[in-house]
This record gives C-alpha cells, structure tokens and sequence, in this order.
C-alpha cells in the first residue's frame, strides 16, 4: 500500500489535532492529513496566526473541491483554538472545544509546538529554561494529558511527540535546548508501556535543522563555535519533515527518524526504546559497534573544532 493511501487509511476520517499548527512542521502536517480525508485542529498561542494558517489551508481544499467537480464542505474539516500548551486548563478546553466542534473525540495527536534557543549557558536567563522546559516538555505532556481519556475509551489513536535531533545528542549552545527535547524520549518510552493495551501508538520524530521560523529564530542567537560545529548545512523542508513524520505514524514507529544522520542517530541513542520491527533490531545488532566507533570520532572532532575557537577569543 503506497504511503497516501495508507495515510488516507490511518488518518481519513479521523480528528487529527496539531500542537503548533500554525506553522512549520505543524502546519505542514495538516494540510498532508487534510488531502489525506482528515478533519483536522490546529492548536497555537497567535489567533491571528491560526486564522491565517487556517485561510490557507482552506482555500487548498476549495480547489482540490473544484478540481474534482466535489461540494461536500470540506473547508468545514479545519479548527482552530487559541491556546497556551504549557496552560493545563487552555489546552484542556480547547480539546474539549475542538471534540465538540467536529463531533469527534481526538484520535491522532501530533504535538508540534515547542520553542528553540540556541545559547551557551551563561548567556542562556534562568527564565529562558524554564520556559524551555515548560512549553517543549510539559507542554507535550499537557496535550497528550488531554487526549488520552477520550482515546482509550474509543480504544485506539495515535500520539506522535516531535523531539529533535538535538534532544538525542547535545551540542554547545544547545543546554537550554536539548534538555527540553531529550525528555520526551523518556516520557514517550514510559507512555508507550502505558497506552499499548489500549491500542494507542506513541512515536517520537527526531527532525534535524528544518527551515521554520524556530529555526530562524535559534540562528539570531546562535555562538559562532556552534556554527562551525555544525558547518554548512541545508535545513530540510517542513513538508519532507512532515511527511517522514506520517508515513512513521503509519507504519507505528517508535522511532520515526528523517535523513540519513537521522537514522544513525536513531540506533546509536535508541537501544532503550520499542525496536520499529523485527529487521530493524537486526540492522541496530550490525550497526551499533560501528555507529559507537563513528560517534567518538565526531565527538574528538567536535573537542578540537570547539578548542581551537577557544584559542582565538580575546
């Protein structure tokens, strides 16, 4: 079965609610889910945003609806609630909100919202990690808190948690950052050995740089060693992220990785997590030892590069 049609399978139907979905990979997600059959919510901070986000998204399907000579209201398919991830009582009622709205309990959960900074940790305001921590991790925590009832009683759904791949190797400038996102592997592993019985599958993607306004907004900051860290490097489209992160959904990956870095990182930081199949734990068993032997070669790099910097400040 190709991946749309599986998508459509997974997903047509379905109320698909999006934390930060008025933007970047969020958004991108929706609209894949949208041409997929889904009635879709996004969930963000900025009503003008949602609105915005939700004009587009609309008009998209307008013409798919004129292209096929269809009428069936599918704009109707989208909602939007204003509200704050890190607020338990926001998140709460606007999942209660948007249920009503589409007539339907909440049975895929992509939790997209998150903020980036990219600092060293003197430079990085004690307020600047708590809120970190607060809406990256609890945040997730708050959304999912929020769904979950209402999917175990329909006894199935869909929970994806979007990490980073810098919550699963940290990197200078990255100490507010990647505490935030390495959490939620280990709050995804323990939810996962909670939900299974009741049919609802967690997965966690791990985008690398992706070209988003967090991503824009991590570079305004972002230390020079950090940079040559990580060199030039090409962020990847929020539509590609987007759609690694479904066909993961689909196929109930545990660990839904994107690109190649991606997937080594995957194997070489993941021994803890629910194997993705049977071959996939076979290939982990060839490629840890030498995945080990790349990764302390790019760490002694990564010492030098960050040394010799070092040597030229003033």
């Amino acid at each position: 079965m190709g991946g749309s049609r599986g998508l459509e399978r997974v997903a047509g139907g379905e109320h698909c609610l999006i934390t930060g979905g008025s933007s970047g990979i969020g958004l991108e997600c929706a609209k894949q889910l949208l041409e997929a059959g889904a009635r879709v919510t996004l969930v963000a901070r900025s009503q003008n945003k949602l609105e915005e986000a939700a004009s587009c998204l609309r008009a998209g399907l307008r013409d798919k609806e004129e292209d096929e000579n269809e009428n069936e209201g599918g704009a109707g398919r989208v909602v939007v609630e204003r509200a704050d991830v890190s607020r338990p009582d926001e998140i709460e009622a606007a999942v209660r909100r948007a249920e009503e709205a589409h007539g339907l309990p909440v049975g895929v959960l992509i939790c997209s919202a998150g903020l980036a900074e990219c600092k060293t940790v003197e430079d990085t305001s004690c307020a600047e990690y708590e809120r970190l921590v607060t809406v990256n991790y609890l945040g997730t925590v708050n959304a999912v808190r929020s769904v979950l009832p209402s999917m175990r009683r329909r006894e199935g759904g869909r929970v994806v948690l979007v990490s980073s791949q810098a919550g699963q190797v940290g990197l200078y400038g990255y100490t507010a950052y990647s505490p935030s996102k390495f959490a939620l592997q280990g709050f995804a592993q323990a939810l996962e050995m909670e939900v299974r019985a009741d049919n609802v599958f967690v997965s966690v993607c791990y985008p690398p740089d992706t070209d988003t306004p967090q991503y824009a907004h991590e570079n305004e900051t972002k230390p020079q060693v950090t940079k040559q860290l990580v060199g030039t490097v090409r962020p990847f489209s929020a539509e590609r992220v987007a759609k690694c992160l479904l066909t993961g959904m689909v196929k109930k990956r545990f660990t839904i990785a994107v690109g190649f870095d991606g997937w080594a990182l995957g194997i070489a930081t993941g021994v803890m997590s629910p194997p993705n199949s049977i071959f996939s734990f076979l290939v982990d068993l060839v490629m840890l030892p030498v995945l080990r032997i790349v990764a302390l070669v790019t760490l002694l790099g990564w010492r030098r590069t960050i040394s010799q910097a070092k040597k030229k400040e003033p």
